[in-house]
């Protein structure tokens, strides 16, 4: 048995040029678990790791570093599982239910965090995907809240002899839509769930830094509160700290320009910051002080010389 799998193994790999995993002999379903990494806010990555992450993708690159949001990651990546006789494409499902996830029997309710989608395609292959909002309205809802994520594998068997077919689809389905529109079916894999807690803080998004010239650069972000929230209490101060080395800079380890809050308009609003710095290349992460804890924006790049340059 052990010598047949590993032929199947080696006989993918040598046909398709991808990874081996284990699967079934007889009906090519993988029998490994999917597995997932935890989920990380797109703020706590460093510069070059982030764009080592997305090398092809710049357009995702960018929405990453500006936005901001989180990343979730698993495996085994679609591409590296043969695709005779199965095929195989993921989707990632999120909610603010742990309820409303594929494992314990589907979506009961549909809030504004709750959804999924097909894994966003990387050098790496499909087996990561980006998550971020654009409307305040929805930003508004993430500080103080945990998203629960799990990743779905699925097998299409669309190729396979009617027998085959009909035997694995002998099994229970349960849905996973509001609409029963998606179903968990036997061959498909899923991953354990994992968690993300959002900081009970204002969100940090739309973030650029230029190089608005004279030796100096500006930082402009948004600012968003929950409804519960004051400018006046949970902002204490917000600004943009930067460095020449450390490509995940910090408030309490590098250069710091703070705007303080009576000197900027409500929640939900946009502001500049300027700082004074020699010409060189310099790595800016935006960031407010809460009550409890900063919170920053993902990192980005800008080269300050006697004309303005923006990477």
């Amino acid at each position: 048995m052990k010598l047949k799998n590993m032929l199947s193994c080696l006989t993918a790999a040598l046909l398709l040029l991808t990874g081996c995993y284990e699967v079934d002999e007889f009906t090519g379903v993988l029998t490994e678990d999917v597995v997932m990494d935890n989920v990380v806010n797109v703020a706590d990555i460093p510069y070059e790791e982030l764009g080592g992450l997305v090398p092809d993708d710049p357009i995702m690159l960018e929405g990453m570093r500006n936005r901001g949001g989180l990343l979730v990651r698993w495996t085994p990546d679609p591409a590296d599982l043969p695709y005779s006789p199965a095929g195989y494409a993921s989707t990632l499902y999120y909610s603010d239910d742990r309820s409303g996830l594929p494992s314990t029997g589907g979506i009961s309710h549909w809030s504004r965090l709750t959804g999924s989608g097909g894994a966003d395609y990387t050098a790496q292959g499909y087996n990561y995907f980006y998550l971020s909002w654009t409307n305040n309205d929805d930003l508004a809802l993430l500080p103080g809240v945990t998203l629960y994520f799990q990743a779905l594998l699925h097998a299409y068997r669309g190729d396979w002899p009617g027998f085959v077919d009909d035997a694995l689809e002998g099994g229970d389905d349960y849905t996973v839509s509001a609409t029963g529109s998606g179903y968990v079916e036997e061959g498909d894999k899923l991953s354990e769930v994992k968690s993300y807690t959002f900081p009970d803080e204002p969100v940090v998004t739309n973030f650029g830094v230029f190089d608005v010239g004279g030796g100096q650069m500006a930082g402009d972000f948004a600012v968003v509160l929950s409804p519960s929230m004051d400018m006046d209490t949970d902002v204490l101060n917000l600004g943009i700290c930067y460095s020449a080395t450390s490509s995940l800079p910090d408030v309490d380890h590098d250069a710091v320009a703070i705007m303080e809050t009576p000197d900027v308009p409500g929640p939900g609003s946009s502001y500049t910051v300027y700082a004074d710095v020699p010409n060189g290349d310099y790595y800016v992460r935006a960031f407010v002080k809460g009550a409890d804890e900063v919170v920053y924006s993902p990192v980005q790049q800008v080269s300050i010389t006697s004309s303005s340059q923006i990477r």
